[in-house]
């Protein structure tokens, strides 16, 4: 299904069995069932607010690819509607949404908040690729707060109520409010990831912070420094405000780090504050450009 350009389309199917005004500001709402959809992309639909309710996008098992571009008005991708309910009026333990999702790209939305508009965790189970431009006041995937009592957490892109345990490849652009992207937590289980690339994220201090310490799940300090054990390709660039990539004191392993970019990132002193290895980074594969003069470091493997 491709929906371009109809500036007033704001409901597939008109009202909603929930009696929620939020409801009715999704694109479908609990009126509307594909059970067979696969691939959704919308553009220049300037009055939606939000594009699927959380009990939609529950049952929406064959969805693999969600492209949204140029929506002025779309605070989340998944809202209005206040929880999921398991169909005997209890509120829904399920945080497996859109299931087979494997690629999402959100671009120029100038009224992201967040993808899911709602508190509990969420799991994508399948999805493998996102990309994230010019959404300037997007600042976490879910609603204010977070599992985490701490502040910082609720400054993270990715904190600890979500999972993407198959993600392969980040692309960030144009985000002007994150400040941090993962959390420590959230970087070390992010087992697949292999190219991540950030660009013109003006108030992004670090790529990993918003959490004083890794805790092993029974309250203790973890000792595992690995993050990101698949990454490969790491590109920084025109980061204003960057200090470091990771913003905490322990030791930090990048295994198979091979391609580091690093470009336009003025103020950035250090990469961690705590040691830092990467035994398949060999200089010839890294670039740096922190003050504006183009730099590149070459090397014998």
């Amino acid at each position: 299904m491709v929906i371009e350009f109809c500036p007033k389309l704001n409901s597939f199917s008109s009202g909603s069995v929930s009696s929620s005004a939020h409801a009715k500001m999704a694109l479908f709402n609990d009126k509307v069932t594909f059970p067979r959809l696969e691939n959704l992309g919308l553009e220049g639909c300037e009055s939606l607010k939000y594009i699927f309710q959380p009990s939609i996008a529950r049952i929406l098992v064959s969805l693999q690819e969600l492209i949204i571009n140029d929506c002025l008005k779309i605070v989340a991708v998944v809202g209005g509607e206040e929880q999921i309910e398991d169909g005997q009026g209890r509120e829904s333990t399920v945080k497996t949404l859109l299931p087979h999702l494997s690629t999402l790209e959100l671009r120029c939305l100038p009224e992201l908040r967040r993808f899911c508009d709602f508190r509990y965790p969420l799991e994508l189970p399948l999805l493998s690729q996102m990309v994230i431009e010019v959404c300037p006041r997007l600042n976490s995937i879910f609603s204010s707060g977070s599992v985490s009592s701490s502040a910082h957490a609720q400054m993270v892109l990715f904190n600890d109520k979500v999972t993407f345990p198959r993600l392969e490849n980040l692309e960030i652009e144009g985000c002007e409010s994150l400040k941090y992207t993962f959390q420590p937590s959230m970087a070390r289980v992010l087992v697949y990831l292999q190219k991540l690339i950030i660009n013109a994220c003006s108030k992004m201090e670090a790529v990993v912070g918003g959490e004083e310490e890794i805790e092993d799940g029974q309250g203790r300090k973890s000792t595992d420094k690995t993050l990101f054990p698949h990454l490969s390709k790491l590109e920084l660039r025109r980061l204003p405000e960057l200090r470091r990539f990771c913003h905490f004191r322990y030791p930090v392993e990048l295994p198979l780090l091979s391609q580091m970019k690093i470009e336009d990132c003025p103020r950035m002193n250090s990469f961690s504050l705590g040691s830092v290895s990467t035994p398949n980074l060999f200089a010839r594969f890294v670039s740096y450009d922190f003050v504006g003069d183009d730099t590149t470091v070459t090397g014998e493997e």
